[in-house]
């Protein structure tokens, strides 16, 4: 994908607003470095101040990349910065109502940051602030973006805290749905992307204090996550020792359209216990296509007479052990190539931290069910066939 990022972070120290990093003065009458800036993206008053420019340069950027390079994508806004209280920011909010999404090669930048700040299982509290270091001021101590632990833990505080509990908390700090909202009111839902150009969880394998196991099921339950609600692109800051978990993300996900089917929505997925994700993409398609979808199905439609693959990402933040049943279709489906992988993190002794094992299995049909561990396992079902869309399926 070629994309072109009209700023990063453009309410931040080192564009618009200098000032706002520690020493500065935020005192100017224009351009760079007004009052505004303290107030940030989210204020009246920065729209008032920037919020023109910002939509004024990106339409501009928007049709002269239109004509320079048609594949290529823009991003920007004001870059919102999810998960929050507010949705999307004012001045995101006032250049979509100004019709920068007419244009069809916008999407509109954000930077997720889903781990606990500071994360409340290490003792004592970690002070995860930046500009601790005045020649690195971004640096940050080892354990401030990192995955939870698996096992139940005490807080700093003393407090008891079940794990599912955190990890339920890390899903939905994932979740874009207040971002999809505001969309939904504006009225542009069906228009609608965002990319992550700068995620800061997952993958994390070079922090001493977590484990691969723990940082790569929280990054393929964000790669899933994202793929599911409109995010196009999610850039990891972090990367893993090895790559073979994240190129399997990649494999099942890139490409994929996601469909809202059964108890996998759009937007409020609930994430307390076991939590899917659907996806869907053609293989082949029929030269004449009639249409396989009923009422009730979601985005993600392919004709019923292609071959296509349909992929299920699957894991639990429940209490105990839980089974997904699948329901297959009356209809007679010709399954052409069925593959469970598992991720698992597996405890080889009391005295080590836990290690990743990844197992692919290929079958000739789907398994009428699944069962999960909480917490410790994640799963990508892939089913091709010629009842793609999940036309294979009668319920989850």
């Amino acid at each position: 994908m070629r994309y072109i990022e009209l700023a990063n972070e453009p309410a931040a120290e080192y564009y618009l607003c200098p000032c706002v990093a520690p020493g500065g003065t935020c005192n100017a009458t224009s351009g760079p470095n007004q009052p505004a800036c303290l107030l940030g993206p989210n204020s009246p008053k920065f729209v008032a101040t920037y919020g023109d420019l910002f939509f004024t340069a990106a339409d501009a950027a928007a049709e002269e990349m239109a004509i320079a390079n048609p594949d290529a994508l823009e991003i920007t806004g004001a870059l919102d910065l999810p998960p929050n209280d507010f949705g999307l920011s004012l001045t995101t909010v006032y250049m979509i109502t100004r019709s920068l999404l007419t244009h069809d090669n916008v999407a509109i930048g954000i930077h997720q940051y889903p781990y606990l700040n500071p994360p409340n299982w290490i003792s004592p509290t970690l002070n995860c602030a930046y500009y601790q270091k005045p020649d690195d001021p971004y640096w940050l101590p080892d354990g401030c973006e990192t995955a939870p632990p698996f096992e139940d833990y005490v807080s700093p505080a003393g407090r008891p805290i079940p794990a599912r509990y955190t990890w339920r908390q890390f899903d939905e700090r994932v979740d874009v749905s207040n971002l999809l909202h505001d969309a939904d009111v504006l009225g542009v839902l069906d228009r609608i992307y965002l990319f992550d150009t700068e995620l800061h969880a997952g993958w994390h394998d070079g922090d001493p204090t977590t484990t691969p196991a723990r940082e790569t099921m929280a990054g393929l339950r964000i790669g899933s996550i994202n793929s599911h609600h409109r995010v196009l692109g999610s850039e990891f800051v972090f990367a893993p020792t090895d790559p073979t978990a994240y190129n399997l993300m990649v494999k099942h996900l890139a490409g994929a359209t996601p469909v809202y089917a059964w108890d996998a929505p759009l937007m409020d997925a609930d994430y307390s216990g076991l939590v899917y994700k659907l996806f869907t993409r053609p293989v082949v398609q029929a030269p004449s296509p009639s249409p396989l979808w009923g009422e009730g199905r979601g985005e993600g439609k392919v004709p019923g007479n292609s071959i296509g693959e349909d992929i299920i990402a699957l894991w639990s933040n429940a209490e105990e052990y839980q089974q997904l049943a699948l329901t297959f279709a009356a209809e007679p489906t010709q399954f052409k190539q069925v593959t469970l992988t598992s991720f698992d993190a597996v405890l080889p002794r009391a005295d080590e931290p836990e290690r990743l094992t990844i197992f692919t299995e290929n079958k000739s049909a789907p398994p009428e069910s699944i069962l999960v561990q909480p917490l410790k396992q994640f799963y990508f079902l892939s089913v091709i066939s010629d009842r793609p869309g999940f036309g294979w399926l009668s319920d989850l």
